[in-house]
């Protein structure tokens, strides 16, 4: 593998990486939102879950 691409592919880690631990906040976030007694709350907090696992999930396959 040349060095460009060796790069790029180090490059692309720390990105993968550094979007992941940025998302985890948010996660956590959610995570306790979800816990409200409104329906509605608890329902855009699921939402906000599922994209974020979405995200992550994506992010994990491409390593």
């Amino acid at each position: 593998m040349s060095s460009d691409k060796v790069a790029q592919s180090d490059r692309l880690a720390r990105l993968r990486h550094d979007v992941k631990s940025a998302l985890s906040p948010a996660l956590l976030a959610a995570d306790q939102i979800a816990t409200s007694t409104d329906p509605t709350v608890r329902g855009r907090a699921e939402q906000i879950i599922t994209a974020i696992e979405s995200v992550r999930e994506m992010l994990s396959s491409r390593a």
